[in-house]
């Protein structure tokens, strides 16, 4: 019996290729692959896999039928160009089976990873509201096919999983691409949305890598993100943010100290330009199309504004190794603005008449008409808001992102801490140990040395553990240094106070001495003085016809007041500023005028427009106080400024009508702290200071 003859013919399935009678009927010479009937019950295989019969993993068995054609062709009809026909058809056949098989393996394990990455709870609403679990991804077993290293067709060898691993290492680079691409095409909201893209390539990375041989997604974002590039060292993501910080965050977006948060401006006065999105993309990119959707509505909760989930996202994408080059360049647009507003503050001051505060007699409505008749032609100054108040609110936007930014690595650094802390042997009562041997993780490492010195056949390499302990050493030193206290707020203040005193503008803003000693009631020399009038201006709201009117606080936000009070507290102005402040003042005859017991009826009264606007005035003014303390106190929790010596005033040892006629009217007897006797009688020799006579202020 020729059983091998049998069993080759019972199982001869050639005959689904040769079709000859169909030639002839159509009169062609040869069909196209998408009438070749094993490459239509491969396709059949690849797109339908929805059904409950699994039907991937024998895909492969199809393949025979070019094996039976090609041997009937060769060993049977002895025809060496159908042979060479069979061959060229699974050539094509082959490539695009590669190509179909990747493509749909990818886009399972990236409908996997995405509905594994997607919020639990809202999963689990969605598929609740759907009564179906659309979200869930099926099981199919591509690894099967996929493990294939070893396929026979026609003679030869292929390995299938290393052909398939090409192709996915492809196709992850195309989806990191178009991840970058789209986040390039938005403003800094699109942070959060980058960082949810790339955790679900991250997941699928992790999926298709425990099938195949695909490089790491740190080489692959690497490669497409340019971090290693001939032409630079900065990748795309981190040059992209710089750009967006600083043309566009800063700029065109208002702070919110109590939400910190940016949201955009209502007017933009520096508009930007970004790339269109990528469009037309396959289903199977960036969030896949199972979840695509589900994404899509979490991703429009954040990109109406920019704050602590944009920074956290920033933070895991950049790492701390791009963080110096966005720093620096930061503080860099930050001097250059500080040059701007010093520029537009010596022009203003010489605009600013002298004030004095006016008497609690003219009631609030008299206080604010007497301010607003002295500082109303400052408003007709073009450049007033467009730049000096647009170049404040970038200084302050700038401090607040820092101080945001500082908070989100001091988060980061307190949960690296807590991680670190068992193996370092950290107490709240003790400290780093500085002997490495004394840490638990240095006292494992030292004994695991000790009993491979003693046993080294327990390793196969005993000599390259022989540095164990000096490298235990050096870790425990870098960890004790990353647990130093740091802050980048802290850092950017001090960079701002260290350049104003090296440009001369902490000299020019502190302005002359006064003439009595003391204080200077109606100088505009100094930079609170002028930071008065601004603050006064910037309260004063128009009575709006129409809802359209946008105020300053909506189009500028609290980073205005930011940049303000960044320079009184490093000037060491506060005092003199809650002192003579312009809008204090008002407030203050305003708690007065509320709690006064009679009032004069005939001083002091206005019309019902300017008392509209004094209300609303005075409604912005409260709010603007309680936002200078907040920023005050920040300021001096995290950059402390060192007090002066008070100056302590002494009566004079002897006030004989002699003694005192040499002294000029309005004279005062000043003498420092650290030289007053602590018993306070007078005994150090006092200092005259002349002070002119004081003048009732005129409204």
């Amino acid at each position: 019996l020729n059983y091998s003859g049998t069993l080759r013919s019972c199982s001869d399935l050639g005959d689904l290729w040769y079709r000859e009678f169909h030639l002839e009927l159509t009169g062609c010479v040869q069909f196209p692959i998408a009438m070749s009937l094993p490459w239509i019950l491969t396709e059949h295989v690849i797109h339908n896999q929805n059904s409950d019969v699994p039907m991937v993993e024998d895909i492969l068995y199809i393949l025979d039928v070019y094996n039976d054609a090609a041997h009937r062709a060769l060993y049977v009809l002895n025809q060496q160009f159908l042979y060479d026909e069979i061959q060229a058809e699974v050539n094509l056949v082959f490539d695009q089976l590669i190509f179909l098989i990747s493509d749909e393996m990818y886009s399972y394990y990236k409908n996997y990873a995405a509905s594994s990455v997607l919020d639990k709870a809202y999963k689990e609403k969605l598929e609740q509201l759907r009564h179906s679990r659309f979200l869930t991804t099926p099981k199919r077993r591509y690894e099967i096919p996929i493990s294939q290293r070893h396929i026979q067709l026609l003679g030869r060898s292929v390995d299938l999983n290393y052909l398939i691993g090409q192709h996915t290492n492809t196709k992850m680079l195309k989806d990191i691409e178009m991840a970058i691409k789209k986040f390039e095409s938005s403003d800094m909201t699109g942070l959060h949305e980058l960082d949810t893209l790339l955790m679900v390539l991250r997941r699928t990375h992790e999926l298709l890598s425990e099938h195949l041989e695909i490089d790491s997604f740190d080489s692959l974002f690497n490669e497409v993100n340019e971090s290693f590039a001939p032409t630079s060292f900065r990748g795309r993501v981190p040059l992209h943010v710089l750009r967006t910080l600083v043309t566009d965050l800063f700029p065109n977006f208002s702070y919110n100290m109590y939400t910190q948060r940016f949201v955009r401006s209502p007017v933009v006065l520096r508009p930007t330009e970004y790339d269109n999105p990528p469009r037309n993309l396959a289903p199977n990119l960036l969030y896949g199309a199972l979840c695509n959707k589900s994404f899509e509505y979490t991703a429009r909760l954040t990109r109406g504004f920019f704050g602590k989930p944009h920074l956290e996202a920033m933070l895991r994408i950049l790492g701390y190794a791009d963080l110096p080059l966005i720093i620096e360049e930061i503080n860099r647009n930050l001097e250059d603005k500080i040059r701007e507003v010093h520029a537009f503050v010596d022009a203003l001051r010489d605009g600013v008449p002298p004030c004095k505060l006016p008497k609690f007699m003219f009631r609030t409505g008299g206080c604010y008409a007497f301010f607003e008749g002295k500082l109303r032609h400052i408003l007709e100054f073009e450049d007033l808001k467009p730049e000096v108040f647009q170049n404040l609110k970038e200084i302050g936007n700038t401090i607040a992102f820092m101080k945001d930014l500082s908070e989100v690595m001091d988060l980061s650094d307190t949960f690296q801490f807590m991680n670190l802390a068992p193996f370092l042997g950290l107490t709240p009562e003790s400290d780093v140990p500085s002997d490495a041997m004394a840490t638990p993780i240095g006292a494992a490492f030292n004994s695991f040395a000790a009993a491979v010195q003693q046993q080294p056949q327990m390793v196969k390499a005993s000599t390259v553990l022989a540095d164990v302990p000096a490298m235990a050493q050096r870790a425990v030193e870098i960890c004790a240094k990353a647990f130093q206290p740091r802050s980048l707020m802290r850092y950017a203040l001090k960079h701002v106070d260290s350049f104003m005193e090296e440009a001369g503008i902490s000299t020019n803003w502190r302005g002359d001495p006064p003439a009595n000693g003391v204080i200077e009631a109606e100088s505009m020399t100094e930079f609170y003085r002028l930071w008065s009038a601004l603050n006064f201006l910037f309260c004063v709201q128009e009575v709006a016809q129409s809802s359209a009117v946008v105020s300053d606080e909506e189009q500028f936000g609290h980073g205005f007041a930011m940049a303000g009070c960044l320079f009184v507290h490093l000037l060491k102005q506060r005092s003199m500023l809650d002192l003579l402040d312009f809008s204090y003042h008002i407030l203050n005859v305003d708690a007065h005028e509320q709690r006064a017991l009679s009032a004069s009826s005939s001083v002091g009264n206005v019309d019902q427009l300017l008392q509209q606007q004094t209300d609303a005035f005075l409604l912005s003014a409260r709010q603007q106080r309680l936002v200078h303390g907040e920023i005050f106190a920040l300021y001096e929790a995290v950059y402390p400024k060192p007090r002066t010596s008070s100056v302590i005033f002494h009566p004079p040892a002897d006030d004989s009508p002699d003694r005192l006629t040499g002294l000029p009217s309005g004279a005062l007897l000043t003498r420092n702290a650290s030289s007053a006797p602590s018993s306070g009688s007078g005994a150090s020799t006092p200092q005259a200071a002349a002070a002119p006579p004081p003048a009732a202020p005129t409204p």
